[in-house]
Formats: C-alpha cells, sequence, structure tokens
C-alpha cells in the first residue's frame, strides 16, 4: 500500500499539476487546457468541475483557484 503524502508533498504534486496542464507556460489555465488535461473524462464533468474550480467565473484559473478547490494553499 502507498503511503499517504504529507501536506508538503499534496501541494507539490498539485503544484506540479497544474503546471503541467498549462500548455503554454503563462501561470494560468485556460477551459482548453484544463479539458485537454481530462480529456479522460466526459465533457459534463470536465465542464461541471471547471464551474466548480473557476469561483469568480471569468475565462482562466488561477493556481489560487485550482488549490483552493484541494483544500491547499500556494508556498509562501
Amino acid at each position: 500500500m502507498a503511503d499517504k503524502m504529507t501536506d508538503e508533498q499534496q501541494l507539490k504534486h498539485l503544484i506540479e499539476t497544474y503546471k503541467s496542464l498549462d500548455a503554454n507556460k503563462d501561470g494560468v489555465l485556460t477551459f482548453e487546457e484544463f479539458a485537454n488535461g481530462a480529456e479522460g473524462f466526459e465533457k459534463m464533468m470536465r465542464l461541471w468541475v471547471w464551474d466548480e474550480y473557476n469561483k469568480d467565473r471569468n475565462r482562466n484559473l488561477t493556481l489560487e483557484e485550482y488549490l483552493a478547490n484541494q483544500n491547499a494553499k500556494p508556498a509562501e
């Protein structure tokens, strides 16, 4: 059985995941980048998750918004 990640390891993993989804490396995710990274999920699921994460309902998902839905905070 895999060991449970520490909070620090989980935060690092989430940040790396976010960065890997950011295809153009501009620091924010568009819906297209997000959806491409979640292509194994049905379209409705991708839209639902996007709406849950993108609290300010703009066209981009920031790292802070992404982490807020994971109950994590960016490293200071």
